[in-house]
């Protein structure tokens, strides 16, 4: 199991808005649910591009982000 029952919420959250526009930025798309401020912690942390669309991101690297922005 990747994340613990308590995160699947967030996961999903994440992803479904991560893919929710096609051929956008990530980082702007996610803007609308979690602050600037921990977004860019967890860029960073994860060490991705400001720049990354969703589907260039793997599957480990959603799980992390998963959890720094539960925190």
């Amino acid at each position: 199991m990747l994340l613990p029952e308590a995160l699947r919420g967030t996961f999903v959250r994440l992803v479904k808005r991560a893919f929710s526009q096609r051929r956008k930025m990530m980082l702007k798309l996610l803007k609308q649910d979690w602050k600037p401020e921990a977004l860019d912690a967890a860029w960073e942390r994860v060490g991705l591009s400001p720049q990354v669309r969703a589907e260039a991101v793997s599957l480990d690297q959603f799980v992390t982000l998963t959890r720094l922005l539960a925190e």
